[in-house]
């Protein structure tokens, strides 16, 4: 293309001067010395949708990409390859002010980060979908009805979704879900779901009725009928051993409360059930109460068949009198039963309930040679008096052995030989007897003694 420029002084063709432009018309001196559509972009180029001059054509064009609206006109980004613009509608990309989110047409008709107006200026933002409108911010939620993207984060506190059981919510968290579309009725406290809105809270098992529990199965908490097997807590059943039924989610024993576990309230026994002390007579572990008669602890005296109750229980018998009387014991003081029928250990002490050589007399009669009761064992008579006061075929007189012998007649001294009794006296009547001494003339007596009317040597 030949010069585009008369010269008036030599009338040759001559390149265009920018400065000053002496293109005619609205052309424009190109760098090539050619007059052209445009020269550069940020003179010539005024047309938002031609903003950049072409170096080829020389014709103001939309722009291509965001390199080129940097390197020509100063701006980040190219916009359907028309616009060199702030900012990108469709991403907003380059409205990093929060209090100006989107990127839209102003008055001027120029692409500028504005105040949002509506849920539609923010939808290029994931993280903050929902426009604020008095604020003019785009912010995660408005309403707890914004809150739909995480479960675990159902309610709007502060434009932000928040567990409905964080400290920040105010109110009532099971009333804030229940209001939410979907029909989850409570905040759930624990478990998988803990934060979420759900059908039930476990905790306390709102909103279920009185004969349901909360419990969570496969991750998902609901409403379960409650039964003895999970009564106050899930997958926690009631003792057996103290309750049989379960009411308004309380381990009950028929009509009842649940049985304690000690005392009179042991058991919960019987259809519909009460509560009672014990099942058998190895439930009752008190020694005065030994024995379970009607479903309480009771003296053994008081309950039936308690002599094999109590051997039963690794006892001897049932002591029916004497300080331990209701005890189930080593033997029974009111009839010895427990003890040996032999010489010894033969009768059963009342004090202690255990089997001793003798409680009296009559527990020495095997012993010959310790027909005398003391302190529980059999020992020699110590005097006449003593055999004279056991009666019966022993005899009254004590001898040297120590056994009671019988009071037998005699004609001579040499007749009493028992080694005690060795003079033979008239003791009235005529009748001679074997004594110790003889009160007519005191022989056997020692020197200086005499011989009572009783045959007894004293001073």
């Amino acid at each position: 293309m030949p010069p585009p420029i008369c010269a008036p002084a030599t009338n040759m063709c001559t390149s265009c001067t920018a400065q000053p432009d002496n293109c005619g018309g609205t052309l424009k001196c190109t760098t090539s010395g050619a007059c052209g559509g445009c020269a550069n972009s940020a003179t010539d180029c005024a047309t938002p949708n031609t903003p950049i001059c072409d170096s080829t054509s020389t014709l103001c064009r939309g722009c291509m990409d965001d390199a080129e609206c940097v390197s020509e006109r100063g701006l980040p980004y190219c916009v359907d390859q028309q616009r060199c613009a702030a900012c990108k509608p469709a991403t907003e990309e380059g409205c990093s002010d929060p209090a100006k989110p989107d990127c839209r047409f102003d008055s001027n008709g120029t692409l500028t980060c504005l105040r949002c107006t509506g849920d539609d200026q923010c939808t290029g933002r994931a993280a903050t979908p929902v426009c604020n409108v008095s604020s003019g911010h785009c912010v995660e939620c408005t309403s707890d009805n914004d809150c739909t993207g995480n479960a675990k984060k159902p309610l709007c506190v502060a434009n932000a979704c928040v567990a409905c059981d964080a400290s920040a919510v105010t109110g009532d968290a099971d009333a804030l879900c229940a209001a939410k579309p979907g029909g989850k009725l409570a905040c759930v406290r624990s478990g998988s779901q803990k934060g979420e809105c759900g059908a039930c809270n476990p905790v306390d098992s709102t909103p279920c009725a009185g004969n349901q529990l909360c419990c969570e199965t496969g991750g998902i908490a609901a409403c379960v009928a409650t039964s003895a097997a999970q009564c106050a807590a899930c997958g926690t059943p009631c003792d057996p051993n103290l309750a049989n039924t379960c009411t308004n989610r309380g381990c009950r024993c028929g009509s009842g409360a649940a049985c304690s576990g000690s005392g009179t309230e042991k058991f919960c026994l019987g259809s519909p059930g009460t509560c009672a002390q014990c099942m058998d007579d190895g439930d009752c572990a008190s020694p005065t109460a030994p024995l379970c008669e009607g479903n309480q602890c009771v003296a053994c005296d008081a309950a039936a068949n308690a002599n094999a109750r109590c051997v039963a229980e690794g006892a001897g018998a049932c002591a029916s009198t004497g300080a331990r009387k209701g005890r189930c014991s080593a033997c029974d003081p009111g009839n010895n039963s427990g003890c040996s029928s032999g010489a010894v250990q033969n009768q059963c002490d009342p004090a202690t309930a255990t089997c001793v050589d003798c409680v009296d007399n009559g527990g020495c009669d095997g012993a010959s040679a310790k027909p005398i009761c003391g302190s529980t064992s059999c020992r020699a008579c110590a005097s006449d008096a003593e055999c004279g006061a056991l009666g019966g075929a022993a005899g009254p007189l004590c001898g040297a052995s120590g056994a009671c012998g019988a009071d037998t007649g005699c004609s001579a001294d040499t007749d009493c030989a028992d080694g005690v009794h060795g003079q033979c006296v008239d003791i009235g009547s005529g009748i001679e007897r074997c004594r110790a001494c003889d009160p007519s003339n005191d022989d056997g007596c020692g020197s200086g003694e005499h011989c009572s009317a009783a045959f007894v040597c004293g001073p």
